[in-house]
């Protein structure tokens, strides 16, 4: 598949060592224009079936609980409630409330948040368990 197919009208170099003009729908996109021709079109082959299957993907029921972290900060109004996962969890959901935006969640701050919250779930979890459950 090459980006005309993809709805992007530029020329495509005969080399893969040669670099791809970026299509003009992506000019805010600087990084583009280091790619290759053999990694430019991989990767945007990746993105189109990666939309595929977030769309076209249905999950199926989880067997067990869920911790669920939550991002408070800049939320909009149309945001996912907990309960959205409700239909795809059998067990508890056990929520955490985590001052952060969501794409922020994987930087230190609320990293650390999360990591004494999984820290006390797993000792609380493992103290329980009798000499039985310790053999692989």
């Amino acid at each position: 598949m090459g980006l005309d197919a993809l709805g992007y009208s530029c020329a495509v170099p005969e080399s893969a060592n040669t670099c791809v003009q970026r299509p003009p729908g992506l000019r805010g996109l600087s990084w583009l224009k280091f790619l290759c021709e053999r990694f430019f079109i991989p990767l945007v082959e990746a993105m189109v079936a990666g939309s595929h299957i977030a769309i076209d993907f249905t999950p199926g029921r989880f067997q067990g609980d869920l911790l669920l972290f939550i991002a408070t900060l800049d939320q909009p109004e149309d945001a996912p409630t907990p309960d959205t996962w409700r239909s795809y969890v059998d067990g508890k959901i056990e929520i955490h409330d985590i001052a952060s935006r969501d794409d922020h969640m994987t930087q230190s701050g609320p990293l650390a948040q999360i990591g004494l919250i999984l820290a006390a779930k797993l000792h609380e979890v493992t103290n329980n368990l009798s000499p039985l459950h310790w053999e692989r």
